[in-house]
């Protein structure tokens, strides 16, 4: 069916990063994505060197409880763009977007969400019924699609792949900002750009993939927040 094409198609296209790691080229330019902000503070450490900012990040990923995530993603000459919140728990919510297409989804307690949007409607040709409804990943009609973006609603899966492919062999550290934020700036030898925070734990602030591949933005890393699942009402009885 047309929806299920258009859930692989964004899971797909928004995990390239992950799947992939990126070819070699230069960095794409950030200027399509909101600028990354944190609120988490921390005491000043010691600048990171080349040599220990791959295991610093890595360190702060495991020690972080959740992460809010804003990017785009360019694969085929299609873009998808995300802005999701994950937490370790489990717990996920937010809005992917493919084309002109914007779907929200959800995870709680272990179930995926979907919400069919009129822009899902137009770009997918789900059924006019289905339009504000809620799909769940316990439905048989919910349950392929959900399957697709379980991938970007994991912590582990999604934000752990990520960092998980930052090598070692960095090159750089010099010291800028986004936001208000006091970042070092390592490039992998195939081209991506890791933005990291100087300031103790190390958190991953922005990663940029070359040859216009994608960015990700970072904030609020360790701020629990709140995502309850539809309502019964909610959801498509189809």
């Amino acid at each position: 069916m047309h929806h299920r094409h258009l859930a692989a198609g964004t899971a797909g296209t928004a995990l390239a990063l992950l799947a992939t790691g990126c070819s070699s080229g230069t960095s794409a330019s950030p200027s399509s994505t909101p600028s990354a902000t944190t609120t988490a503070s921390s005491p000043p450490a010691a600048k990171l060197t080349a040599a220990t900012a791959a295991g610093a990040v890595k360190a702060a990923y495991r020690s972080a409880t959740a992460v809010h995530i804003i990017g785009r993603v360019t694969k085929g000459g299609q873009t998808s763009t995300f802005d999701l919140r994950l937490d370790k728990n489990g717990s996920a919510g937010g809005t992917v977007s493919y084309k002109s297409a914007q779907m929200p989804i959800r995870l709680v307690h272990g179930v995926a969400y979907l919400q069919f949007t009129t822009s899902v409607l137009k770009a997918a040709k789900v059924p006019a019924a289905m339009v504000g409804k809620w799909i769940s990943s316990n439905s048989a009609t919910g349950k392929g699609m959900a399957k697709a973006f379980r991938p970007l609603l994991s912590y582990t899966t999604f934000v752990g792949g990520l960092v998980g492919q930052i090598p070692a062999g960095l090159t750089g550290g010099a010291a800028t900002t986004i936001g208000r934020i006091k970042v070092q700036a390592f490039k992998a030898r195939t081209g991506e750009m890791f933005y990291i925070s100087e300031s103790d734990p190390h958190y991953l602030v922005r990663a940029i993939a070359p040859h216009g591949a994608g960015r990700m933005d970072f904030t609020a890393w360790n701020h629990p927040f709140s995502i309850s699942a539809p309502t019964a009402a909610q959801l498509f009885k189809g």
